[in-house]
């Protein structure tokens, strides 16, 4: 602030300050002693067209454009006031963002299905405890001399009403680079799908590409298998196909993930992983993709609400 003069009286002051804001040159005026009061300018670009004001003022402090100003100068610092407020509103509102759970940034849908993953994977013992193991396998095995056998019939359990076998496979993982990578990719590519449509809608499209690419393995190799990997992959093929087929979906999958997705997909079927259970893959990226084109279509027409409907 830059000291511009003085006036004798808080009055003449206070309505000089008036007609400064009213111009939309910014002061304070402060008493100072004799009965002096001192104004002050904020910005030193006023200074001079303040200065000059001043020196008007000094010899017309009565004209009606300054007595007018200070009615005007109400209004002028309520809309200040006004828009002080607004940027405070704004401020929280990013400051509360910023401030979200954990489960507000990922959704709870995409939370639970990571929890469970951790927790069923740790029970099974990474799959090395075959009890545990046998309790979330689409069917019942049996380990015995290093080799593994189960029922030449479809599906006996399930048959027999455990339907939660479908899908309790994609929770138990074999490594920790297995938990890892899966987790990591299921944290980004779900995630953008509840954002999206939601926690409901995102754990049908989960349950129903796990059951896909579950009984794909299950039916070409064996009950053997486990892992998040055939839900990620289907997440994939969703988001990529309605990137391309569906513009109101707002998703845009970026070259370096397609790269990175196609690459390990390949890089599993050609072996250079060790033993992977190809064909949840296949499966999942295949359900995936088509669930997602087929929502494309039926979008084109009629888009689905975000998840804001949701809660």
């Amino acid at each position: 602030m830059r000291l511009i003069g003085h006036l004798p009286d808080e009055k003449l002051a206070r309505r000089f300050a008036d007609y400064l804001l009213v111009k939309d040159v910014k002061s304070q005026v402060e008493p100072e002693g004799g009965g002096q009061w001192a104004v002050w300018v904020h910005d030193d670009d006023h200074l001079e067209e303040a200065t000059a004001e001043l020196d008007q003022y000094r010899s017309r402090p009565d004209e009606q454009k300054y007595v007018a100003a200070s009615a005007e100068a109400i209004q002028a610092r309520q809309k200040e006031t006004d828009e002080l407020r607004r940027h405070a509103a704004r401020q929280y509102d990013r400051e509360r963002l910023n401030r979200r759970s954990f489960i507000d940034r990922l959704g709870k849908c995409t939370v639970a299905l990571m929890v469970i993953s951790l927790l069923v994977t740790i029970y099974t013992g990474f799959g090395q405890n075959e009890a545990a193991f046998n309790q979330f396998s689409i069917a019942e095995m049996e380990f015995k001399d290093g080799k593994i056998y189960w029922s030449r019939e479809f599906l006996p359990e399930v048959r027999k009403g455990q339907f939660w076998r479908l899908f309790t496979p994609m929770f138990v993982h074999m490594d920790f680079i297995h938990i890892l990578f899966n987790l990591l990719w299921l944290a980004d590519l779900a995630s953008a799908v509840e954002r999206r449509y939601g926690w409901s809608r995102l754990l049908l499209l989960v349950l129903v590409v796990s059951a896909v690419s579950n009984l794909t393995e299950y039916i070409f190799v064996s009950p053997a298998f486990g892992g998040m990997s055939g839900v990620v992959f289907a997440l994939f093929g969703f988001i990529w196909t309605q990137s391309k087929y569906c513009r109101v979906s707002g998703f845009v999958v970026p070259p370096l993930v397609s790269g990175l997705m196609i690459g390990w997909f390949v890089f599993c079927i050609v072996g250079l992983s060790g033993q992977v259970a190809n064909f949840v893959h296949w499966g999942g990226l295949a359900s995936g993709a088509l669930i997602g084109y087929v929502s494309s279509l039926l979008q084109r027409n009629d888009p689905l609400p975000s998840s804001d409907s949701e809660g």
